[in-house]
């Protein structure tokens, strides 16, 4: 009988002494038991170090990793070093997870050829304890021929989620091609940045519609924070990472051509966290402003491209959302054409 896979579960520890022992209960208690734990203490100033070190005493299967404050981006990538799965699952300490999450996440690689598994989630209200559940359609995205399908329509299309912990990964595409996270100091969503290059490499995904996993929404975490205002340097960044990564590993890439999509997706999760009325204020704060006007003219002014990504329906639309978010001191009649197309459009 064929031994099952071993999967490594990867959990960064900061700070979270009061929810670590239920957290990291939920994946010792996980129905697949062929799990190797890897607990990484990123310096934790309270007892979390402490609290791991009992765990890895009573668990075989856990192994702490002590180490000096890095970030979370650190945390995970030194998980990344020492991980032996033949899956990768990566787990924030303040979470909980369904006691069948693992089981059931990896079904779809015993039985299909796929390259990462998607699943629901419920983000609970730790004040309030109100549960929202989040629900992606169950399907099989393929890349057919077209890298765009995958990175761009499907996943910035946000028919996957963005996060890490609602994904099982495969091991071998991680480390073949050396995957890992950015400084979270910098881009702020390493998730997203870490998924953009995951993808390159996948030629389908599976979307399942098991809720498997439970995000506690704290006001006071980083997170939390960051729901409140748009953090457009740190996107800006994400941003010329991506092309960079693109640049460096896949100058003849098709993604190249439609790097200012890519972008666009990007400032508009962020310019639409506040009203139309306050996004010229936060405009006026970005550092590099060069970049940012450039690339989303260039966003506005190809329309085609947009069609090409999405479709003629979706993509005019996605295409209004760009034109929506754009904003310049200096716009030339042409784009200011667009625009008032664009907004026409959308009151209609």
């Amino acid at each position: 009988m064929k031994e099952k896979p071993l999967v490594s579960v990867i959990v960064p520890i900061y700070k979270v002494e009061q929810y670590i022992v239920k957290s990291v209960e939920s994946i010792i208690n996980q129905t697949y038991r062929n799990l190797e734990i890897i607990l990484v203490d990123d310096g934790s100033p309270d007892a979390c170090g402490d609290i791991a070190d009992e765990f890895a005493g009573k668990d075989a299967r856990i192994r702490v990793i002590h180490k000096k404050n890095g970030g979370l981006s650190d945390a995970r990538n030194a998980g990344l070093k020492v991980a032996s799965g033949e899956y990768i699952y990566f787990f924030d300490s303040d979470d909980l997870v369904d006691i069948k999450l693992l089981e059931t996440a990896l079904q779809p690689y015993l039985t299909t050829q796929t390259d990462l598994v998607c699943f629901n989630y419920v983000t609970v209200d730790e004040i309030s304890g109100d549960e929202k559940k989040t629900t992606f359609r169950p399907e099989e995205y393929r890349w057919r021929g077209k890298r765009t399908n995958l990175s761009i329509r499907e996943y910035l299309g946000y028919r996957m989620g963005y996060c890490v912990w609602n994904k099982l990964y495969r091991a071998d595409i991680i480390r073949e091609h050396e995957i890992s996270f950015e400084d979270n100091s910098k881009i702020f969503s390493e998730d997203i940045c870490f998924n953009l290059y995951y993808l390159f490499y996948c030629h389908s995904v599976q979307v399942i519609p098991d809720y498997l996993y439970y995000y506690l929404y704290r006001q006071t975490s980083i997170m939390g924070k960051s729901k409140k205002e748009p953090r457009l340097d740190q996107f800006i960044e994400l941003s010329k990472c991506y092309n960079a990564y693109l640049l460096r590993s896949h100058e003849r890439s098709e993604m190249l051509y439609f790097q200012e999509i890519v972008f666009s997706e990007l400032m508009k999760l962020q310019l639409r966290k506040v009203n139309s009325e306050e996004r010229p204020f936060w405009v006026e704060k970005i550092k590099d402003k060069k970049f940012f006007y450039e690339n989303s003219e260039r966003a506005v002014r190809r329309i085609d491209k947009w069609i090409k990504v999405y479709g003629l329906f979706t993509g005019i639309k996605r295409w209004m959302g760009a034109a929506e978010c754009y904003y310049s001191d200096n716009e030339s009649r042409g784009l200011r054409t667009l625009r008032h197309i664009a907004s026409r459009l959308k009151k209609n």
